[in-house]
């Protein structure tokens, strides 16, 4: 967990710089610094995985490892203000996912557990009381209480829905301006195609569909914003660099357009996430093959769309 947006990535880097595996069966506790990263180890297996903690603290790394132990091999993090969402995703995602609620520095219990819809990519939080569970599985995103579990309502995304699984395989969302921002990737599980990709709007008023917004390419994976727009990373084909791209769309009149095709094609890298600081810094993450798992950050203009130095290098 990073306290405020501005070192944000932080939780990036750390989360490709440190593979935090121990034995053990969790439990201790973690004050935490001003810089705080909450960290998914998994073993060489994926088998099974643990929770750590880093803390930046007078310019060196402070790590506790294994506060929490014998996760599933799938697990991911999400937080919110002082709280830690543990999402897991057993069975290849096609049961549904359990969600375990901690107080950061509270690791012996946690304050809650519930399950969720399969394969949950993300949680989007509105409050402490309100949040956007989306279930990449699933023909629905579930609005729901996230210190609870209790869900409020689901909004229907069947329409959407593309190849054989039934589901338009919601991958992560936004809130900003009033409005829940959700992006469709249109997985054919059977023939490992991709149909259009979306960006769907919604009305947390009312959870219905504002609009639809038809993306320039396929496969969308991460979306964040700056500065009044909104931009949206497409990967395409997986494994294929070379029909990538960045959106970018102005939130006042939802107008879309292409900022750039391909931008890591040279490095042979299909995109994979941005992360835009407070001040309109941003960082691009690119994977690679040969040589999987290969990831690199590389420096990024939000203007042009052009890619600035490499700051990271890993597996």
């Amino acid at each position: 967990m990073v306290t405020r947006k501005k070192v944000a990535l932080v939780s990036l880097l750390l989360v490709l710089a440190f593979l935090l595996w121990g034995c053990g069966g969790g439990g201790g506790s973690w004050t935490p610094g001003n810089l705080l990263a909450i960290v998914i180890g998994v073993d060489s297996s994926y088998s099974t995985a643990n929770l750590s903690t880093v803390s930046l603290d007078e310019e060196e790394f402070s790590i506790s490892p294994s506060l929490i132990s014998n996760l599933c091999g799938d697990t991911v993090v999400k937080t919110y203000r002082d709280y830690v969402f543990i999402v897991e995703r057993p069975s290849w995602g096609t049961v549904d996912s359990p969600i375990y609620v901690y107080k950061v520095g509270e690791w012996d219990n946690p304050l809650k557990n519930y399950t969720l819809g399969k394969n949950v990519y993300d949680i989007v939080f509105v409050n402490e009381s309100v949040a956007y569970a989306i279930p990449w599985g699933e023909a629905f995103i579930q609005k729901i209480k996230p210190l609870t579990g209790e869900e409020i309502r689901k909004v229907d995304l069947s329409s959407y829905s593309y190849g054989s699984d039934g589901s338009p395989n919601a991958a992560k969302g936004l809130f900003t301006n009033g409005r829940l921002f959700v992006i469709l990737q249109r997985y054919d599980v059977g023939t490992f195609s991709y149909g259009e990709g979306k960006l769907i709007v919604i009305n947390p008023n009312e959870d219905s569909i504002d609009r639809d917004i038809t993306l320039n390419s396929k496969n969308p994976q991460d979306l964040d914003h700056y500065g009044g727009k909104l931009y949206i990373v497409q990967a395409g084909r997986l494994f294929d660099p070379s029909d990538d791209a960045i959106d970018v769309m102005d939130l006042r009149d939802y107008n879309l357009r292409k900022l750039c095709d391909n931008p890591l094609q040279e490095e042979g890298m299909d995109l994979y996430a941005l992360e835009i600081t407070e001040n309109g810094t941003a960082y691009l993450l690119g994977g690679g093959w040969p040589g999987w798992p290969n990831y690199k950050v590389y420096e990024f203009d939000l203007r042009d769309g052009k890619i600035g130095g490499m700051i990271y290098e890993g597996g």
